[in-house]
């Protein structure tokens, strides 16, 4: 064999090395992705959250940040044709709930985050995911409501709604049993990794109102005398105001108490139904128990949508109801089809 074709075969015996090793390193790098359950590292993220206060922006707020050149990045999440034909906050992005995580990459790194949807419920969903993820994230308080009281352009979600009026009780429910927890299985590497692939397959799988239950459906369900669909009922609230008047069945979860003790006091075989006064706190509470693999529904407008009773919605520390009141000031809206993302 001559000099040249040693050579020649050489070559070859060195490339096919290198090929298979590449292939081997790619198999093992497959293989280390495999299924698990990640609700122990979830469940430390969310305790360590939700032992403080949710994070929402009140609109004045906002906007005196945009005023002052501040402006957050601003999530919009109603449909293409609310953002574009009723007005949005100028500057905003239109992602629905099926194309945020897929586009995380397009928040600029530090970025204050504000969440942006109709009336306060789909936005807090968003924003414990966001902050479980590490964004500095806030949902905007009343959504749009709480930015115009036009109705034309708020559509009048929280200035239409009425209470039920249905019946409360006093009577304290004891919350004693202890469940094993659910799995959150996925294929990740990393906690990171895990809360995006979970929070897309819920935002997937969910109603285009991120699975809300009204009042009246609530109340089927508790008065249809089958007690084996009952949904377990979180009310997430002070006691005062609970001891005042709450939904039959509802266990007290006083706020900031959501740590690893009290997720073992949820079932995993039936639905829980979490609310507090608005469904907005609830709303960010609701997305986290689902990603970890509870069945959860968050009440629509919170004890709002059942009473005006003010001992009910009274702050737990300031001397003011926690209900709806349109704005005094409108701030204005843009109605471009700018910065809009198709599925």
């Amino acid at each position: 064999m001559t000099t040249g074709n040693k050579i020649y075969f050489s070559l070859i015996i060195i490339f096919s090395i290198l090929i298979v090793g590449c292939g081997k390193s790619k198999q093992e790098t497959a293989q280390q992705v495999q299924e698990k359950d990640f609700y122990t590292e979830i469940a430390q993220l969310g305790s360590e959250y939700f032992s403080s206060k949710t994070k929402n922006i009140l609109a004045k707020d906002l906007w005196a940040e945009i005023q002052a050149g501040d402006s957050p990045f601003i999530i919009d999440m109603r449909k293409p044709g609310l953002f574009d034909s009723l007005g949005h906050i100028d500057g905003a992005v239109n992602w629905t709930k099926n194309q945020v995580m897929d586009n995380l990459d397009r928040i600029p790194k530090d970025a204050k985050v504000v969440c942006v949807c109709k009336a306060g419920l789909m936005s807090s969903q968003l924003t414990s995911i966001l902050r479980l993820l590490g964004y500095d994230a806030y949902s905007l308080k009343w959504g749009m409501c709480g930015w115009t009281s036009n109705h034309t352009m708020n559509l009048g979600v929280w200035g239409n709604q009425k209470p039920g009026n249905q019946t409360l009780e006093t009577t304290p429910v004891s919350t004693n049993d202890v469940y094993n927890p659910p799995q959150a299985m996925c294929e990740a590497v990393g906690v990171r990794e895990a809360i995006i692939k979970l929070t897309d397959a819920y935002f997937e799988s969910a109603d285009e109102h991120l699975n809300v239950i009204k009042a009246e459906e609530l109340y089927a369900l508790l008065e249809d005398d089958d007690a084996d669909n009952d949904p377990f009922v979180v009310s997430y609230q002070p006691e005062a105001n609970y001891s005042a008047g709450h939904i039959p069945g509802g266990h007290l979860f006083p706020f900031g108490t959501f740590g690893p003790e009290r997720l073992r006091q949820l079932p995993t075989d039936r639905l829980i139904v979490v609310h507090c006064y608005s469904g907005q706190t609830t709303g960010q509470l609701a997305s986290y128990l689902s990603i970890l693999g509870y069945q959860v529904r968050n009440l629509k407008f919170g004890i709002n949508a059942i009473t005006d009773d003010p001992a009910i919605l009274k702050h737990w520390k300031k001397d003011k109801l926690c209900k709806y009141k349109a704005p005094k000031k409108d701030l204005p809206v843009v109605a471009l089809h700018a910065l809009q993302l198709t599925d």
